[in-house]
């Protein structure tokens, strides 16, 4: 269908009974029609035609209208894959980042962070209990291990040591999916903590060097899920934004 270039509401229907419509109306007329009733037909014709040509202009503007709010959807939607994929370069960095940190954790003593965090120790009875990191530091007149220092078995720091191991060569540790990297970011946190607040309890801590995989799977789906409900919010506020806009045309 040929695109119209003017509105057909603006057209006035011709008088068919001018002379330079002679020939038009010669061509209708019958030994019963005259010409007036030839005129009439040709306006008939004209009306209707018309009324065809003012459909068709009201889709051609509904049309044009449709196709510019998909224009301006799609360019507000670059605009947001653009902003994620900065967001997302910058997760990697800072995943990066992490990734250099836990490194350096995993070749440091276990000593706490600070000291303000609580390490166990063993009393003179042979009981274990929790005690301030700075009452527990060794003295800095004397090197000592500081893992003995803590009270930690051989045991102990080789489940930690075998758990650091294995985070650092899991296949989600080493991804460009930053899914599995916050996954397993996540599940090392949450491990870790409660590993140690296990410690001091009478079942004692489970064997951490032995990466849960379970856990991990469910992490990673918890953090899918937490990334998928923020782009699903994200594109509900860009389609409310267009249509919000749609309405003001």
């Amino acid at each position: 269908m040929d695109r119209l270039h003017s509105d057909p509401s603006l057209l006035l229907c011709p008088d068919f009974m001018d002379e330079t419509y002679r020939a038009s109306r010669t061509s209708f007329v019958t030994p019963t029609t005259s010409e007036i009733q030839a005129a009439d037909l040709l306006k008939i014709v004209w009306t209707t035609s018309n009324a065809a040509l003012r459909a068709q202009w009201q889709q051609q503007l509904a049309e044009d209208h449709r196709l510019a709010a998909e224009q301006q959807r799609l360019a507000e939607e670059e605009i947001i894959l653009q902003q994620r994929a900065i967001r997302l370069e910058e997760d990697a960095s800072k995943a990066d980042e992490k990734k250099k940190n836990r490194i350096q954790d995993a070749h440091s003593n276990y000593r706490t962070r600070d000291d303000e965090g609580m390490v166990p120790a063993v009393g003179l009875d042979g009981s274990t209990a929790w005690v301030s990191a700075a009452v527990g530091k060794p003295s800095s007149a004397v090197i000592a291990d500081p893992l003995t220092a803590y009270s930690w078995t051989k045991q102990r720091v080789d489940m930690l040591a075998s758990f650091w191991g294995g985070i650092l060569m899991h296949r989600y540790w080493n991804s460009t999916d930053t899914i599995a990297q916050r996954a397993i970011l996540i599940y090392q946190e949450e491990q870790r903590r409660a590993w140690h607040n296990a410690i001091p309890l009478a079942d004692g801590a489970w064997d951490i060097g032995i990466i849960d995989d379970a856990a991990l799977l469910r992490t990673y789906d918890r953090v899918f899920r937490s990334m998928r409900y923020l782009d699903l919010r994200d594109d509900h506020q860009v389609k409310f934004f267009i249509f919000s806009n749609s309405e003001l045309y």
